[in-house]
């Protein structure tokens, strides 16, 4: 039989915890850091299902002023699916934005404001596919049109981390002998200067393969950073590794 480790990769925008129950406030630093001393939170949320039993829910993001900075709707919310209008807000409670989903993709308009009130941007999408949109200055006048979101990605993109990837994990031997198969998740930050740090094994399969998967995750260094309306920020991703035997 011949053994072979099998792995794909996938990148996530930063994403909230997953096992938030209806009620419960977590703290955070950043969106995607999940802190206990809220006296270094910068933000806190709020999740509340429709019933006791549902997967739909509202995801309410405050500003630790209490006022509110993200009402979030989901069909699915285990799956992280978008349904309805999302809305951001600045803290001194002026609309950010406004963006329509539809069973976890886009559809519909985004519309995205300057602190005065004034729209800075309005795009559409059509079958979770962008069909057209415009960015205004401060002028009022139409600029050059940038994607309002831009997710980092390893230098040279996803096909030079496959690359990466195939050369450096190695099937423990433990995981072999033992028939091992499944998937481990590592996560890790990526700073405003795409500077790799705070690995964590995000889904853990056994000792062995979540300590290869964490090693060859602590050899990428490097990252381009993600962009979120022009300006550059930091983000969190999840690199999958699939092990198998076949």
């Amino acid at each position: 039989m011949k053994s072979m480790l099998m792995f794909f990769v996938f990148f996530a925008a930063a994403a909230l915890g997953n096992n938030t129950q209806a009620q419960d406030t977590l703290f955070y630093r950043h969106l995607f850091e999940n802190v206990k001393d809220r006296s270094v939170a910068k933000s806190y949320m709020i999740v509340k299902y429709e019933t006791n039993d549902s997967l739909r829910a509202t995801e309410t993001t405050y500003y630790m002023s209490g006022q509110v900075k993200q009402i979030t709707p989901y069909i699915h919310y285990k799956k992280r699916e978008k349904h309805g209008e999302e809305t951001r807000y600045y803290e001194n409670n002026r609309l950010y934005s406004s963006q329509s989903f539809m069973q976890g993709r886009e559809e519909g308009k985004h519309m995205v404001y300057y602190p005065d009130g004034s729209l800075k941007r309005e795009d559409l999408y059509i079958n979770g596919k962008l069909d057209k949109g415009r960015c205004i200055g401060l002028d009022g006048k139409d600029t050059t049109y940038f994607a309002f979101y831009k997710a980092g990605e390893y230098p040279g993109g996803n096909d030079e981390l496959l690359k990466f990837l195939a050369q450096n994990v190695k099937y423990p031997n433990k995981a072999k002998e033992q028939g091992t198969r499944g998937i481990v998740v590592v996560s890790f930050v990526v700073t405003e200067a795409g500077q790799v740090t705070n690995y964590r094994i995000w889904k853990s399969l056994t000792p062995e393969t979540d300590a290869e998967a964490m090693r060859v995750s602590h050899l990428i260094q490097r990252f381009q950073p993600s962009v979120l309306d022009g300006e550059v920020i930091a983000s969190q991703y999840h690199l999958p590794f699939r092990f198998s035997i076949r």
